[in-house]
């Protein structure tokens, strides 16, 4: 059985290390993979300790601007400033 960086290659992701690659944008590791299927892409990023989310996307480019968006999303919440409550 071949291993898939996936886990238990839990996504039908094709063990083909030509069609898989495994990257950091803004400090945040993400892989993407070719699916199975054809126009499948699958996507990983890791956002923090505990925290991974994944889809699947129809060509590699519009994988790695899904994760790209996901990661600069995360990390404006988590630096955007909390104002307190005002009065109304």
């Amino acid at each position: 059985m071949a291993i898939s960086f996936f886990d238990s290659n839990q996504f039908g992701v094709l063990p083909n290390p030509g069609h898989r690659c495994g990257m950091e944008y803004r400090g945040k590791q993400y892989k993407i993979a070719q699916g199975t299927r054809p126009a499948s892409w699958r996507w990983e990023v890791e956002l923090h300790e505990k925290g991974v989310k994944s889809g699947e996307a129809p060509t590699h480019e519009a994988a790695r601007v899904r994760v790209m968006w996901i990661i600069d999303d995360a990390l404006a919440h988590k630096t955007k400033p909390k104002r307190p409550p005002t009065a109304g």
